[in-house]
């Protein structure tokens, strides 16, 4: 289901919150944690679908998308951070590629994750040989530059010292 057919669903529903059929808590259900990476827990007194209608046509209003799923999945509780990022990671916010890159600096925190694709090692290293050929090419153009810099300051004339 696309972002805009979940919204016009749960706006229908929303419509009528207090007559919700068996098909509609079933479709909050299989969407709650979809949406909200979150899972769906049933109270038994019926506001649990209520509030879970509202709770994603907010999400899918303020985010105008709807959360792809991870394939990864820290242990309850656990939070990571990346060196050089300011954002700080758990199963509600983390993306393939926070924690791809977190392992790429950490493969020992892999030990953190509940579940995790089988070839991390091979992501990672992908991630990791990406980065190198990025320094190495940046490094080449920095030492041009600083090259052609050096060479310019050298024609031109002093302009403190007339000659």
């Amino acid at each position: 289901m696309t972002r805009e057919e979940l919204m016009n669903v749960l706006s229908e529903m929303k419509g009528r919150l207090f007559a919700l059929t068996s098909s509609d808590k079933k479709i909050i259900e299989n969407n709650h944690e979809i949406v909200l990476r979150q899972k769906f827990t049933k109270t038994g007194c019926g506001d649990c679908y209520r509030d879970a209608i509202i709770l994603m046509i907010n999400y899918l209003k303020k985010n105008d998308i709807m959360e792809k799923k991870s394939n990864y999945q820290l242990k309850p509780g656990v939070i990571i951070h990346i060196i050089g990022m300011n954002n700080v990671f758990s199963n509600h916010n983390l993306t393939d590629e926070a924690a791809e890159t977190f392992l790429k600096n950490n493969p020992k925190g892999i030990k953190m994750f509940t579940y995790h694709p089988e070839d991390w090692e091979s992501k990672v290293e992908k991630l990791k040989n990406k980065k190198d050929n990025g320094k190495e090419n940046n490094s080449e153009k920095s030492k041009e530059k600083t090259v052609l810099k050096v060479k310019q300051d050298k024609e031109k004339p002093s302009e403190d010292f007339p000659e």
